[in-house]
């Protein structure tokens, strides 16, 4: 076992502009221990039967590691390409997609790969024509998946403003309308669909092949990531683009999916740094925004689910002073109340992000 810290001086409500870390070195084997007295000096171990101070080897002390009666060490499954920070699909059948992501050493990665978690294999089925590192996805009513947005780039570099449509019933990669060359595939200097780039933006379907872009952060003119107001919504398959109106720049949100393509924004910061207690509402039927209701407190970077019931479910993050947020809070009829209910905090353990 080991422990990373990573630290810097109090931001205030300043949110941290580097998103990335990459942490290079060696992995090891998982040790085998064999829970029993050993003959070399005690290691700091768990008290194990008789009162045996002791877990470890006979030869090296190891860190007091106790395993359960017949416990193994596995490894699931692995992707083909190391990645963090990609967007994922779930297909039909329960298959997993990743896309793009960041690479080792930062490099930002073009490869879409499926996970099988029923087998725990994973293999590369193609590649975007630009590289996307926090892209957006989403599956489409007629299954293929748009992927919109990414950075191409950890150090300058650009945020793509174009979509790709992957198909994964042949593994094949399209880019609509005037993206694509003579032979409809996707070029590298493809023109753009959306009206304004976004890293991690978010991604719903709205039904047929219209999906809505919000959301997400910008590079500003000295490559520093920042809040990105607005969004739009985009037919994948004419190229229309309409914009979304009243969304504002917003960041390290939480984010509520609910149905036809509808979301919810919950706290984050706002293009000043400063966490916030508003809960926003994109309505995927009607494309309006309104803000619905108030947090208790402001949090950013907190986690979000939707429940079966139409509610979503709120824990952690960071709030105003910089403390982490310590409680939940439950958002009822989160999609169809005009103004939405919120429970009283439910007593949680502190976490964020």
């Amino acid at each position: 076992p080991a422990t990373l810290t990573i630290s810097h001086t109090d931001l205030g409500a300043k949110g941290c502009p580097v998103r990335c870390w990459t942490l290079l070195g060696e992995g090891v084997l998982a040790p085998v221990v064999d829970a029993g007295v050993d003959a070399g000096p005690e290691d700091g171990g768990f008290f194990v039967d008789s009162g045996v101070v002791d877990a470890g080897f006979v030869d090296d002390p190891d860190g007091g590691v106790i395993l359960p009666p017949n416990a193994v060490w596995r490894a699931y499954g692995g992707f083909e390409e190391a990645r963090a920070g990609f967007a994922s699909v779930e297909l039909l059948g329960g298959v997993l997609l990743a896309i793009g992501g960041w690479g080792e050493n930062g490099k930002v990665l073009d490869s879409i790969e499926k996970f099988d978690p029923s087998t725990g294999r994973s293999r590369i089925v193609g590649h975007m024509a630009q590289p996307r590192a926090e892209p957006g996805a989403v599956m489409i009513a007629d299954g293929r998946v748009a992927i919109v947005g990414g950075r191409t780039a950890a150090t300058q570099g650009v945020v793509n403003t174009t979509v790709e449509l992957f198909n994964p019933n042949d593994d094949t990669i399209s880019c609509p309308g005037v993206q694509a060359d003579d032979d409809g595939a996707c070029t590298d200097n493809a023109v753009g669909f959306l009206q304004g780039a976004r890293i991690n933006p978010i991604v719903t379907s709205l039904g047929n092949a219209v999906i809505a872009v919000a959301g997400g952060r910008a590079l500003d003119d000295t490559f520093a990531e920042v809040a990105f107001a607005g969004g739009d919504t985009v037919d994948v398959n004419s190229g229309a683009v309409t914009a979304i109106a009243n969304l504002g720049a917003r960041v390290d949100e939480a984010r509520g999916g609910g149905p036809d393509g509808s979301f919810l924004q919950i706290g984050g910061r706002n293009a000043a740094g400063v966490p916030s207690v508003d809960v926003i509402r994109f309505d995927g039927a009607t494309r309006a925004v309104a803000v619905t209701g108030s947090l208790p407190g402001a949090r950013a970077g907190a986690g979000a689910v939707a429940l079966a019931d139409g509610s979503v479910f709120v824990s952690g993050g960071v709030a105003a002073t910089g403390a982490v947020v310590e409680n939940a809070v439950v958002l009822r009829d989160a999609f169809t109340d005009t103004s939405l209910t919120i429970d009283a905090p439910l007593s949680s353990a502190a976490r964020a992000t």
